[in-house]
């Protein structure tokens, strides 16, 4: 997948992105490649962060983004600012409730 010069995309991937980066850039994709990577997509929550490889290794590596998420690396990523349709969400809100939250829930009702 790394040398490829088609759009990679990763559904649900936001668990992994760390180990999902770490092993296309041991494969030699390019580090300047682009990267969206869309949180909450679909829903009124939905906000897009727009990277290269290089960056997300240096500055964004740990990050916890909401679910669901799409991730999409290649040339096309390059072009949302050009063509982004939705403006990205300001107010911080998740449209669905975090995984653990409902777990730790779940656990307090038991």
């Amino acid at each position: 997948l790394a040398t490829t010069d088609d759009t990679l995309v990763f559904y649900m991937s936001a668990d992994v992105l760390d180990t999902l980066i770490e092993k296309l850039l041991d494969n030699r994709i390019s580090s300047h490649k682009y990267m969206a990577v869309i949180e909450q997509a679909t829903t009124p929550s939905q906000n897009v962060s727009l990277f290269n490889l290089r960056d997300y290794e240096e500055k964004m590596r740990g990050v916890q983004f909401a679910s669901p998420t799409l991730i999409i690396i290649g040339r096309v990523a390059a072009l949302h600012e050009e063509f982004q349709w939705v403006a990205n969400n300001q107010s911080g809100d998740n449209y669905f409730t975090p995984v653990d939250e409902v777990k730790e829930k779940q656990l307090s009702l038991s």
